[in-house]
């Protein structure tokens, strides 16, 4: 009786998409992971939280200019130049292309004046 039960479980296997399951919360690691070779900050900044919008086509790339999230506070225009920097030349990103629905509108938080590493 265990070997049957054994040999239905192994003859059942789901079928398999092209790109593994991906959460949300992946989705931003894989993105946190990428910006974080690019972002830079000044660690002589005023320390402050702030959010940088962006859109992505589907093979990575921008699609339009990054720009600072409404609400975000106030920060010295070089804070904000070194993040909308780090989001223009970490481009492409790569991402998995069957959850572009998912990850084509991105907004994401940085640190000014905390070590970007």
């Amino acid at each position: 009786m265990r070997r049957l039960a054994l040999a239905a479980i192994l003859l059942w296997t789901p079928a398999v998409a092209a790109e593994p399951y991906v959460t949300a919360t992946s989705l931003g690691l894989m993105m946190r992971e990428q910006i974080l070779r690019c972002w830079k900050s000044n660690p002589g900044a005023h320390r402050q939280m702030f959010l940088v919008d962006f859109r992505l086509n589907k093979d990575g790339s921008l699609a339009g200019t990054p720009s600072l999230h409404p609400g975000s506070p106030s920060l010295p225009p070089k804070d904000v130049a070194a993040a909308i920097d780090a989001v223009e030349h970490c481009a492409p990103y790569h991402l998995p292309a069957a959850y572009y629905d998912r990850w084509k509108s991105q907004e994401m938080t940085f640190f000014a004046g905390f070590a970007s590493r």
